[in-house]
């Protein structure tokens, strides 16, 4: 494989950690509801006919595994594109 195509490889995989990192914590996230405490000072929402509260949304690595991987897929593309052009003379 050339090194374009590995870089690619490469982001791609890592876009993919970090996507699928992202969708396990907000539904992990989604399914710890806690009671509701009136002491605890967290917002409660009303679901289905029933309250539920959450601890604040926070994130991991994910976005960095995101931002790595869509940096190495910009940058395969544009050292194809640099490999790729035309010769002038």
């Amino acid at each position: 494989m050339r090194p374009v195509g590995t870089v690619a490889a490469i982001g791609a995989g890592i876009l993919a950690l970090g996507g699928g990192g992202l969708w396990v914590r907000i539904a992990d996230y989604l399914d710890s509801a806690l009671p509701i405490d009136s002491t605890a000072g967290l917002v409660v929402f009303r679901v289905g006919g029933g309250y539920l509260s959450y601890r604040p949304f926070e994130l991991g690595i994910e976005p960095w595994l995101l931002a790595a991987g869509t940096g190495m897929l910009v940058a395969s593309a544009f050292l194809a594109a640099v490999l790729r052009r035309p010769k002038m003379g």
